[in-house]
């Protein structure tokens, strides 16, 4: 089930083992959007609001560039997994609950693809992770990865005063950097 009219079909796409995926556009370009199925989905552009995750979709990020007060991406439940092509940059500029990827407690996200992603904390958070809150399990398995930690943020991890799930690196190019006070 969709929470958002913003999101619509886009066509056949990505194959899975031979069988062809019909993938959703999501455009966050009138606000944030949900989604909460685990369909096949893509994001392209530049935006300024945020993209809940309440399920175990694939989304393709495709040269995205999100700047959002809160988390660029909440992953809220399941275990999305996020295909990286082209460059994608995601920013949060929150002080308290501002990963740019954050998944909570008890979601698990894995990142793959031939793309990169660079992924900006805000103060107190992780480029990926938690803020002060606990958050969820990371797996890496492909891709070009650059995490930024926001001043006592961790590159890749938790935020200030809070823990992560577990870290998987599997495959991929990876760079976290701490922020100051880290």
């Amino acid at each position: 089930t969709l929470l958002s009219s913003n999101i619509t079909p886009w066509g056949n796409g990505a194959t899975s083992g031979g069988t062809l995926l019909e993938m959703t556009r999501v455009d966050l370009s009138t606000g944030p959007q949900t989604i909460s199925d685990n369909g096949t989905y893509y994001v392209s552009g530049e935006y300024t609001n945020q993209l809940v995750i309440a399920g175990s979709p694939i989304v393709i990020l495709r040269n995205v560039d999100i700047k959002s007060t809160s988390s660029a991406i909440k992953i809220e439940s399941g275990s999305p997994v996020i295909v990286l092509e082209g460059t994608n940059r995601l920013e949060s500029t929150s002080e308290s609950e501002g990963s740019a990827l954050c998944p909570k407690e008890g979601t698990t996200v894995t990142l793959r693809g031939e793309g990169s992603l660079e992924a900006q904390g805000g103060y107190c958070c992780a480029g990926i992770g938690g803020g002060h809150s606990t958050s969820g399990n990371i797996k890496i398995e492909s891709g070009n990865i650059t995490a930024t930690g926001g001043n006592r943020g961790a590159g890749i991890g938790s935020g200030s005063d809070s823990s992560c799930g577990t870290i998987t690196v599997s495959g991929g190019e990876v760079t976290a950097t701490g922020g100051s006070d880290a």
